[in-house]
């Protein structure tokens, strides 16, 4: 059956063949060797890198206190700059006995230290919070600003290819967006080279940092820990209005996030939406074909399954599963664990489509599945309205070409309807 049949799979091509122009660092012209410095307007970029050195830290296992300093997303911190110790003379933070929420999506690790060259740094502080296939997260302080940010580690390999498909697409990604600004899409501050690891005997790869705006927590922890009160259909609405509001801007400049998922939305302090994470993120050309790999199994429309070509509507079909999560009961609508077995949780739900909806060339026939009918939303997602089932239900058609754009989807009835006088007890559905 389905579940044992092999999918094609292609490789990403390496479509950024030049490095981007390394962003210019805040910090002072006259720092001293190996740290982080500015670069020239017209000659600095990844290839010539600007220098980030880090002070002996110790980087402490994820706790509640993580987030309890953190300023607002653009203010910095009035207090100031710490003066540097040594390494032994430097105390851990105190633990907090703050009984909020956790942040970070159960990310926490054992207790580590990294010994980085150099005794002064601009970032401080570390403490990991994150750590996924395309790099290591911290938060940290600038130590000029004391501004607390989000340190994004990845080790690059020094070889004749130069940095990492992956790496060179997110930076160039964000680094065109940049010229945008838009307040659902996490800013990146920062492009710096790391110097090695005073331990590592391994002197082939060096650390790059890309230095993001800090935002408290990602949405698979909001939803995760959310209160009562967090759970009106008003709230429900306004998270999936700013999550299509920063696709749709991707969209406009022909960006296909790929892996929309909730770790990778970030709910600022005050409940605001950031999309985040763009190591799979593309400029896309009509009728791309995606590999097998790309954009984590549960939000994986059926053309990526299916290994067929594929454009933004892979982007809406992930965001329709992300709504359902928000106005359901906190769980993924498709919980598969293999892509055959994907597919048959999809069918479950929205249906076997027709024997003529079925693509043509590809590895598995129309007759491998069960044919089902659908079930019905509302006995998934009981806390979205019918007006956001209507809207869930067309961003989850398994024809790509039938599912609405996110400018479309935004001028959808479920958004244009006034829930502030609404909560979950009322009955009467818009």
């Amino acid at each position: 059956m389905a579940s044992k049949t092999r999918f094609p799979t292609t490789e990403l091509s390496n479509d950024l063949t030049s490095s981007p122009i390394a962003k210019k660092s805040r910090l002072s012209e006259d720092s001293p060797e190996g740290i982080c410095s500015r670069s020239s307007d017209n000659s600095s970029s990844l290839n010539s890198p600007l220098q980030l050195s880090l002070v002996a830290a110790e980087v402490l296992p994820l706790s509640d206190e993580s987030f309890s300093d953190a300023p607002s997303d653009s203010a910095a911190s009035s207090s100031p700059t710490k003066h540097k110790q040594p390494q032994s003379q430097r105390q851990q933070p105190p633990q907090s006995n703050n009984n909020s929420h956790p942040i970070g999506s159960e990310m926490g690790r054992e207790g580590v230290q990294l010994s980085l060259r150099g005794d002064q740094s601009h970032y401080d502080d570390l403490l990991l919070i994150g750590d996924g296939a395309y790099g290591t997260v911290y938060k940290a302080h600038d130590s000029v600003t004391r501004q607390v940010v989000a340190l994004k580690k990845v080790r690059v390999p020094c070889t004749e290819d130069g940095l990492p498909t992956a790496v060179l697409r997110e930076i160039a990604t964000l680094k065109q967006l940049d010229y945008h600004e838009s307040p659902y899409i996490v800013k990146l501050l920062d492009v710096c080279y790391g110097n090695y690891l005073r331990s590592s005997s391994d002197r082939t790869n060096l650390m790059l940092w890309l230095v993001f705006e800090h935002v408290e927590r990602d949405l698979a922890t909001y939803l995760k820990y959310r209160q009562p009160h967090e759970k009106t259909r008003q709230k429900i609405q306004q998270l999936s209005r700013e999550i299509l509001l920063g696709v749709d801007f991707l969209h406009t400049h022909r960006i296909v996030h790929r892996d929309l998922k909730p770790q990778n939305l970030l709910v600022t302090r005050d409940g605001h939406i950031k999309i985040a994470d763009f190591g799979l993120a593309k400029t896309y050309d009509f009728e791309m074909t995606m590999t097998s790999v790309v954009v984590t199994l549960w939000y994986r429309s059926p053309e990526v399954l299916l290994g067929c070509a594929y454009a933004t509507p892979v982007d809406i079909w992930s965001v329709g599963c992300i709504m359902a999560e928000i106005g359901g009961s906190d769980k993924a609508l498709f919980p598969g664990v293999s892509e055959g077995d994907q597919l048959d949780h999809i069918f479950k739900i929205i249906g076997t489509p027709r024997e003529e909806e079925w693509p043509d060339k590809i590895s598995i026939g129309w007759n491998a599945f069960t044919v089902q009918p659908p079930t019905p939303l509302n006995l998934k997602i009981p806390m979205l309205t019918n007006a956001g089932l209507d809207l869930v239900h067309n961003m989850l058609l398994f024809n790509p070409h039938s599912r609405p754009s996110a400018a479309q989807c935004l001028q959808h009835p479920y958004f244009l309807a006034d829930y502030s006088c609404d909560n979950l007890d009322n009955k009467n559905f818009l």
